[in-house]
């Protein structure tokens, strides 16, 4: 797996959404339940799907000058499933979201 500039981005990106979903403490149990059952991917990729629909996110960027390439694209979006992924676990174990 590449590890360029946009797969480093949207690694960044999807701890940053991470740590929005973890200060959030009516997600807490949903999250707990999902690390859980390993459907931690099902919450990220209904938080893109959000975010795609959002005016301004980077999917609308492709192929524009300046923009990605859909390889890119694709690029980024692997690092935000795995940046999302790894902080929400590290949230829960380092202490801070314990039953």
């Amino acid at each position: 797996m590449a590890r360029g500039k946009w797969y480093r981005d949207g690694l960044d990106e999807g701890c940053a959404t991470a740590e929005v979903v973890l200060s959030e403490p009516v997600e807490q149990a949903a999250i707990r339940e999902a690390i859980r059952n390993d459907t931690v991917g099902e919450i990220s990729g209904g938080i893109r799907e959000h975010q795609v629909q959002m005016a301004g996110d980077i999917s609308y960027d492709v192929d524009r000058p300046g923009g990605p390439t859909e390889e890119q694209y694709e690029r980024w979006e692997e690092g935000f499933f795995a940046g999302f992924e790894q902080c929400l676990r590290k949230g829960f174990r380092g202490g801070r979201r314990r039953d």
